[in-house]
């Protein structure tokens, strides 16, 4: 009967485990896919307003640093998302190893 929960249990953290996982490349890709879409429309307004009469170096920078912002922030977001992986992947072991014992 213990061997039978054990077992149970174990394949539950494994499961635990695989979810973790995939969420942590789920979301990578998906940060990666937003921080790509913004950055293409960004180079299309950007290419757009080279082309538009009187654009100037002072509109450029600003934009430049808009986009420097965004860039920021998502490899925050994503920094954010790696921590909190790794604490769960952490607390995981932590815990297989308390059931361990």
């Amino acid at each position: 009967m213990y061997k039978v929960l054990k077992n149970k249990l174990d394949e539950q953290i494994d499961d635990i485990d695989n979810r973790v996982a995939k969420l942590k490349e789920e979301q990578e890709k998906d940060i990666i896919r937003k921080f790509n879409s913004e950055l293409a429309k960004m180079k299309k307004k950007i290419e757009e307003r080279k082309t538009s009469k009187g654009e100037s170096g002072a509109e450029l920078k600003d934009r430049e640093n808009e986009l420097q912002h965004h860039l920021e922030l998502i490899t925050n977001i994503a920094q954010r998302i790696d921590n909190e992986n790794r604490t769960l992947l952490q607390k995981n072991q932590k815990l297989r190893n308390d059931y361990k014992k």
